[in-house]
Protein backbone atom coordinates (compact mmCIF):
# COMPACT_ATOMS: atom_id res chain seq x y z
CA UNK A 1 0.00 0.00 0.00
CA UNK A 2 1.52 3.28 -1.27
CA UNK A 3 1.17 6.08 0.70
CA UNK A 4 -1.82 7.86 -0.34
CA UNK A 5 -3.57 4.49 -0.06
CA UNK A 6 -2.20 4.30 3.54
CA UNK A 7 -3.33 8.01 4.03
CA UNK A 8 -6.77 7.25 2.30
CA UNK A 9 -7.82 4.07 4.53
CA UNK A 10 -6.49 5.79 7.73
CA UNK A 11 -8.36 9.13 7.31
CA UNK A 12 -11.47 6.66 6.40
CA UNK A 13 -11.32 4.69 9.61
CA UNK A 14 -11.02 7.63 11.65
CA UNK A 15 -13.73 8.76 10.48
CA UNK A 16 -15.71 5.55 10.95
CA UNK A 17 -14.35 5.36 14.30
CA UNK A 18 -15.90 8.05 15.14
CA UNK A 19 -19.18 5.88 14.73
CA UNK A 20 -18.23 2.85 16.83
CA UNK A 21 -20.32 2.36 20.41
CA UNK A 22 -19.52 3.12 23.47
CA UNK A 23 -17.81 -0.04 24.63
CA UNK A 24 -20.86 -0.96 27.24
CA UNK A 25 -23.37 -0.24 24.12
CA UNK A 26 -21.40 -2.11 21.43
CA UNK A 27 -23.45 -5.60 21.77
CA UNK A 28 -26.99 -3.33 21.66
CA UNK A 29 -26.03 -0.67 18.76
CA UNK A 30 -23.33 -2.60 16.41
CA UNK A 31 -25.76 -2.93 13.99
CA UNK A 32 -26.49 0.69 13.83
CA UNK A 33 -22.32 1.10 12.99
CA UNK A 34 -22.31 -1.79 10.21
CA UNK A 35 -25.57 -0.01 8.68
CA UNK A 36 -24.40 3.49 8.58
CA UNK A 37 -23.56 4.27 4.54
CA UNK A 38 -19.85 4.93 5.21
CA UNK A 39 -19.45 1.46 6.66
CA UNK A 40 -22.02 0.13 3.75
CA UNK A 41 -19.29 1.71 1.27
CA UNK A 42 -16.37 0.41 2.57
CA UNK A 43 -18.39 -3.24 2.99
CA UNK A 44 -18.85 -2.84 -0.92
CA UNK A 45 -15.42 -3.00 -1.83
CA UNK A 46 -15.08 -6.36 -1.73
CA UNK A 47 -11.45 -8.15 -1.82
CA UNK A 48 -10.58 -4.74 -2.53
CA UNK A 49 -11.59 -3.54 0.82
CA UNK A 50 -9.64 -6.83 2.86
CA UNK A 51 -6.48 -6.26 1.02
CA UNK A 52 -6.34 -2.52 2.00
CA UNK A 53 -7.53 -3.33 5.70
CA UNK A 54 -4.76 -5.95 6.02
CA UNK A 55 -2.05 -4.12 5.06
CA UNK A 56 -3.16 -1.28 6.89
CA UNK A 57 -2.87 -3.59 9.99
CA UNK A 58 0.34 -4.93 8.85
CA UNK A 59 0.99 -0.93 9.90
CA UNK A 60 0.76 -1.66 13.36
CA UNK A 61 -1.36 1.53 13.60
CA UNK A 62 -3.29 3.39 16.84
CA UNK A 63 -5.01 0.93 18.81
CA UNK A 64 -8.48 2.97 18.33
CA UNK A 65 -8.19 2.14 14.48
CA UNK A 66 -7.34 -1.40 14.57
CA UNK A 67 -10.70 -1.96 16.54
CA UNK A 68 -12.31 -0.59 13.48
CA UNK A 69 -10.91 -2.49 10.57
CA UNK A 70 -10.84 -6.00 12.62
CA UNK A 71 -14.71 -5.10 13.01
CA UNK A 72 -15.06 -4.05 9.15
CA UNK A 73 -13.36 -7.37 8.60
CA UNK A 74 -15.84 -9.21 10.38
CA UNK A 75 -18.69 -8.71 7.15
CA UNK A 76 -15.93 -10.84 4.61
CA UNK A 77 -15.88 -14.00 4.36
CA UNK A 78 -13.17 -15.50 7.24
CA UNK A 79 -11.37 -17.77 4.34
CA UNK A 80 -10.32 -14.02 2.95
CA UNK A 81 -8.45 -13.02 5.46
CA UNK A 82 -8.27 -15.20 8.57
CA UNK A 83 -5.15 -16.63 8.55
CA UNK A 84 -3.37 -12.89 7.80
CA UNK A 85 -5.58 -11.43 10.54
CA UNK A 86 -3.76 -14.25 13.09
CA UNK A 87 -0.21 -13.40 11.09
CA UNK A 88 -0.72 -9.90 12.61
CA UNK A 89 -2.32 -11.23 15.87
CA UNK A 90 0.93 -13.13 16.29
CA UNK A 91 2.78 -10.37 16.38
CA UNK A 92 0.75 -7.75 18.45
CA UNK A 93 1.65 -5.84 21.82
CA UNK A 94 -0.75 -6.15 24.50
CA UNK A 95 -2.52 -2.43 23.44
CA UNK A 96 -3.45 -3.92 19.87
CA UNK A 97 -4.17 -6.91 21.41
CA UNK A 98 -7.35 -6.10 23.37
CA UNK A 99 -8.58 -4.01 20.32
CA UNK A 100 -9.13 -6.81 18.90
CA UNK A 101 -12.02 -7.38 20.97
CA UNK A 102 -14.62 -7.64 20.36
CA UNK A 103 -14.26 -7.77 16.96
CA UNK A 104 -12.28 -11.32 16.47
CA UNK A 105 -15.66 -12.73 18.01
CA UNK A 106 -17.68 -11.59 15.29
CA UNK A 107 -15.69 -13.46 12.88
CA UNK A 108 -18.00 -16.00 11.00
CA UNK A 109 -16.34 -18.96 12.93
CA UNK A 110 -17.41 -21.32 15.72
CA UNK A 111 -16.18 -19.75 18.93
CA UNK A 112 -14.41 -23.03 19.76
CA UNK A 113 -12.23 -22.76 16.55
CA UNK A 114 -11.28 -18.94 17.65
CA UNK A 115 -10.59 -20.83 21.35
CA UNK A 116 -8.27 -23.12 19.75
CA UNK A 117 -6.78 -21.30 17.23
CA UNK A 118 -5.72 -18.47 19.76
CA UNK A 119 -4.17 -20.80 22.22
CA UNK A 120 -2.01 -22.67 18.89
CA UNK A 121 -1.06 -18.50 18.20
CA UNK A 122 0.37 -18.07 21.89
CA UNK A 123 1.96 -21.90 21.76
CA UNK A 124 3.90 -21.47 18.30
CA UNK A 125 4.36 -17.83 19.19
CA UNK A 126 5.58 -17.35 22.50
CA UNK A 127 3.56 -14.44 22.52
CA UNK A 128 1.41 -14.57 25.61
CA UNK A 129 -0.91 -11.75 24.57
CA UNK A 130 -3.06 -13.12 22.73
CA UNK A 131 -4.77 -14.99 25.56
CA UNK A 132 -5.88 -11.51 26.64
CA UNK A 133 -8.60 -12.20 24.41
CA UNK A 134 -10.19 -15.69 26.15
CA UNK A 135 -11.37 -13.89 29.20
CA UNK A 136 -15.12 -14.86 28.44
CA UNK A 137 -17.12 -18.52 28.35
CA UNK A 138 -15.54 -19.60 25.50
CA UNK A 139 -12.47 -20.52 27.36
CA UNK A 140 -14.10 -23.57 28.31
CA UNK A 141 -13.19 -24.75 24.82
CA UNK A 142 -9.84 -24.18 25.59
CA UNK A 143 -9.77 -25.84 29.31
CA UNK A 144 -6.31 -28.17 28.95
CA UNK A 145 -4.38 -25.66 27.61
CA UNK A 146 -4.47 -23.16 29.68
CA UNK A 147 -4.37 -24.85 32.36
CA UNK A 148 -0.66 -26.07 30.89
CA UNK A 149 0.27 -22.78 30.04
CA UNK A 150 -0.41 -21.76 34.09
CA UNK A 151 1.66 -24.69 34.97
CA UNK A 152 4.90 -23.21 33.39
CA UNK A 153 4.70 -20.81 35.97
CA UNK A 154 5.99 -18.28 33.54
CA UNK A 155 4.93 -14.43 33.43
CA UNK A 156 2.99 -12.91 32.14
CA UNK A 157 1.79 -16.33 29.66
CA UNK A 158 0.21 -17.81 33.43
CA UNK A 159 -1.10 -14.92 34.81
CA UNK A 160 -2.87 -14.43 30.64
CA UNK A 161 -3.56 -18.43 31.45
CA UNK A 162 -5.22 -17.90 34.69
CA UNK A 163 -7.17 -15.06 34.16
CA UNK A 164 -8.87 -16.80 31.10
CA UNK A 165 -9.58 -20.32 33.14
CA UNK A 166 -11.61 -18.03 35.53
CA UNK A 167 -14.00 -17.81 33.13
CA UNK A 168 -14.60 -21.68 32.78
CA UNK A 169 -14.57 -23.13 36.39
CA UNK A 170 -15.49 -26.45 37.31
CA UNK A 171 -15.43 -28.04 41.24
CA UNK A 172 -12.87 -30.36 40.02
CA UNK A 173 -10.81 -27.61 39.18
CA UNK A 174 -10.14 -27.08 43.29
CA UNK A 175 -7.17 -29.35 43.19
CA UNK A 176 -5.33 -27.47 40.49
CA UNK A 177 -6.05 -24.22 41.69
CA UNK A 178 -5.24 -25.40 45.51
CA UNK A 179 -2.04 -26.25 44.26
CA UNK A 180 -1.40 -22.87 42.23
CA UNK A 181 -2.46 -21.22 45.50
CA UNK A 182 0.42 -22.26 47.39
CA UNK A 183 2.65 -20.57 44.74
CA UNK A 184 3.23 -17.43 47.31
CA UNK A 185 6.60 -16.92 46.10
CA UNK A 186 4.58 -15.86 42.56
CA UNK A 187 1.53 -13.88 44.27
CA UNK A 188 0.58 -12.96 40.94
CA UNK A 189 -0.73 -16.32 40.60
CA UNK A 190 -1.81 -17.86 43.74
CA UNK A 191 -3.77 -14.59 44.36
CA UNK A 192 -6.04 -15.23 41.73
CA UNK A 193 -6.18 -19.05 42.12
CA UNK A 194 -6.88 -18.16 45.57
CA UNK A 195 -10.45 -15.55 44.73
CA UNK A 196 -11.17 -18.14 41.78
CA UNK A 197 -11.22 -21.15 44.96
CA UNK A 198 -13.41 -18.75 47.12
CA UNK A 199 -15.90 -18.66 43.63
CA UNK A 200 -16.17 -22.74 43.88
CA UNK A 201 -16.94 -22.28 47.64
CA UNK A 202 -13.39 -23.23 48.68
CA UNK A 203 -11.50 -21.62 51.47
CA UNK A 204 -8.51 -23.66 50.45
CA UNK A 205 -6.68 -20.60 48.77
CA UNK A 206 -6.38 -17.92 51.53
CA UNK A 207 -2.49 -18.22 51.89
CA UNK A 208 -2.27 -17.46 48.12
CA UNK A 209 -5.08 -14.60 48.69
CA UNK A 210 -2.94 -13.04 51.67
CA UNK A 211 0.28 -12.98 49.49
CA UNK A 212 -1.73 -10.90 47.30
CA UNK A 213 -2.41 -8.79 50.34
CA UNK A 214 0.72 -8.31 51.00
CA UNK A 215 2.18 -8.05 47.84
CA UNK A 216 4.63 -5.44 47.31
CA UNK A 217 2.92 -4.10 44.32
CA UNK A 218 -0.17 -1.78 44.87
CA UNK A 219 -1.75 -2.77 41.71
CA UNK A 220 -2.24 -6.43 42.57
CA UNK A 221 -3.01 -5.36 46.41
CA UNK A 222 -5.31 -3.31 45.18
CA UNK A 223 -7.19 -5.96 42.84
CA UNK A 224 -6.63 -8.62 45.37
CA UNK A 225 -8.63 -6.50 48.50
CA UNK A 226 -11.38 -5.50 45.85
CA UNK A 227 -12.15 -8.85 44.94
CA UNK A 228 -12.11 -10.48 48.39
CA UNK A 229 -14.49 -7.51 49.31
CA UNK A 230 -17.94 -9.81 48.20
CA UNK A 231 -16.42 -12.56 50.85
CA UNK A 232 -16.55 -10.05 53.87
CA UNK A 233 -18.91 -9.22 56.15
CA UNK A 234 -19.27 -5.35 56.03
CA UNK A 235 -17.91 -4.69 59.49
CA UNK A 236 -14.91 -7.38 58.99
CA UNK A 237 -13.87 -4.82 56.44
CA UNK A 238 -14.44 -1.96 58.58
CA UNK A 239 -12.55 -3.48 61.51
CA UNK A 240 -9.63 -4.15 59.57
CA UNK A 241 -9.31 -1.09 57.67
CA UNK A 242 -6.83 -2.04 54.83
CA UNK A 243 -5.89 0.32 52.74
CA UNK A 244 -3.47 -1.10 49.59
CA UNK A 245 -2.00 2.21 48.76
CA UNK A 246 -0.29 2.02 52.45
CA UNK A 247 3.02 -0.16 52.51
CA UNK A 248 3.04 -3.98 52.56
CA UNK A 249 5.03 -4.41 55.94
CA UNK A 250 2.50 -1.88 57.04
CA UNK A 251 -0.29 -4.17 56.45
CA UNK A 252 -0.03 -7.34 57.87
CA UNK A 253 -2.43 -7.00 61.39
CA UNK A 254 -5.42 -5.71 58.73
CA UNK A 255 -5.12 -8.42 56.60
CA UNK A 256 -4.78 -11.15 59.29
CA UNK A 257 -8.37 -9.70 60.55
CA UNK A 258 -9.40 -9.62 56.79
CA UNK A 259 -8.49 -13.77 56.53
CA UNK A 260 -10.19 -14.84 59.74
CA UNK A 261 -13.36 -12.99 58.28
CA UNK A 262 -13.81 -14.61 54.84
CA UNK A 263 -16.81 -15.99 53.95
CA UNK A 264 -18.38 -18.08 51.61
CA UNK A 265 -21.27 -19.89 50.31
CA UNK A 266 -23.79 -17.65 51.73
Amino acid sequence: MNADQENSITTELEQLRQLLPEPFEMRSKLDDFFNHPAVQQLIAGGEETIRRLISFLKQRPDPSLVRVAVLLLTRFPVVKFWDELLAILREADKPATHAFEPGIWLVQLPEKKIAHDLVQLVASSGNPNPLLLLQRPAAQEVRPELAAFVAERKMPLSAYALYAYGYALEPSDIPFLKEVAEWVDTPELSALAGLDLLKLGSKEGLAGIRAGLLSGNEELRTMTYYQLGQYLPKAAIAEAAYDPSKSAESLLEPVETLMSQVRVGQ
